[in-house]
């Protein structure tokens, strides 16, 4: 007997400014799915370990809030309430999935201190 298992691995969001979209910063990332064979899963992604979806600048201490959605046109958020704000697929007969994760600033990012960002979020695969 073959034990179901899946692990994912994800790619940076880096986000690059967009000046077509009131000077906010936008960023895509893809998330890598491997299960042990075809099956049904969900991913939730925490608020980061900065909490709220907060970049921190550790230089100055500044942070810029950004969000995670699951649409290219931004408007699903991908978060990690239960069936709410995951994100539900089935692996391939392989065992495999690929996601793309597309993030955006709220703030005017060129209003905010030259710096560098960050922040890590989990990915938490369910199935």
């Amino acid at each position: 007997m073959v034990e179901e298992s899946c692990s994912a691995s994800a790619n940076p969001l880096d986000f690059v400014l967009d000046t077509t979209a009131n000077a906010s910063a936008h960023g895509q990332a893809s998330i890598d799915l491997s299960c042990s064979g075809p099956t049904a899963f969900e991913i939730a992604l925490d608020t980061g370990q900065n909490g709220a979806r907060r970049m921190l600048d550790s230089a100055s201490g500044q942070t810029l809030a950004y969000e995670i959605y699951s649409d290219a046109a931004r408007n699903v958020r991908w978060g990690n309430a239960s069936g709410v704000d995951t994100v539900a697929g089935a692996a391939d007969a392989n065992g495999k999935a690929m996601l793309t994760a597309y993030g955006a600033t709220f703030a005017n990012v060129e209003r905010v201190a030259a710096g560098t960002y960050s922040d890590a979020v989990v990915v938490t695969v369910n199935f």
